[in-house]
């Protein structure tokens, strides 16, 4: 499933960066590199996860929905606007990025 879930992400990433405002940045934030909206974050691939930057609000539905999982940074607590979305859930992955590249570039 890994290699199917590295060819959704570099398809995402082939996506997005034709955007002239989003950029594919190397070894920044959480420790792995990853897609950013003039210069800040919003999404990373996480080993069978993507990472995604979305509002409180949003994240809590997708975890209660069962699509996401909190991540906590390897701090103990959950970042309220950051979000796991599951391998098994990866055809939301496009949809879910675009929300995440609105949030933080908007």
């Amino acid at each position: 499933m890994t290699d199917l879930l590295n060819d959704t992400y570099m398809r995402l990433v082939s996506d997005f960066i034709v955007d002239p405002v989003v950029a594919l940045k190397e070894s920044r934030g959480f420790g792995s590199g990853g897609l950013t909206v003039h210069g800040k974050l919003f999404a990373v691939q996480r080993g069978d996860a993507l990472l995604l930057k979305l509002p409180a609000r949003r994240v809590a539905e997708l975890i209660s929905s069962e699509v996401g999982m909190p991540f906590d940074a390897n701090k103990g607590r959950a970042m309220r606007e950051w979000i796991l979305i599951k391998g098994t859930e990866a055809a939301t992955w496009p949809a879910l990025a675009r929300e995440a590249l609105t949030f933080v570039g908007g």
